[in-house]
């Protein structure tokens, strides 16, 4: 992955896992890039959890200013947040779980 290159969810994952199982580094350039690998992974952790914050502010808000003229425009919205949180969670959930994992498995080679 490229320092300024959008972190792809998807191909960040198996990145993570493919770092989990790959043997031990002892070249530099393949240190580098394992470290490059879980940087860009904690960063996505980061940008999720941030996005969980807002999402569950924005719930706050709206059902703070819930009243009965706009409460199915409303209730809407907090269905469509509420499964932006879901997805949110799950993801982080999984993030963090390879993360770790390929942090044992880089920590095993220094």
């Amino acid at each position: 992955m490229t320092p300024n290159a959008a972190i792809d969810f998807g191909t960040l994952c198996r990145e993570l896992d493919t770092l989990s199982k790959s043997p031990p580094a002892h070249d530099e350039k393949t240190r580098a890039r394992f470290e490059r690998t879980l940087t860009d992974g904690y960063a996505q952790a980061h940008s999720l959890e941030a996005e969980q914050l807002r999402i569950e502010r924005r719930i706050g808000k709206l059902a703070a200013e819930m009243s009965d003229r706009d409460r199915e425009l409303k209730a809407d919205e907090l269905a469509e947040l509420s499964l932006r949180l879901s997805r949110a969670s799950v993801d982080l959930r999984q993030l963090r779980t390879l993360l770790a994992s390929a942090r044992r498995r880089v920590s095993a080679a220094a």
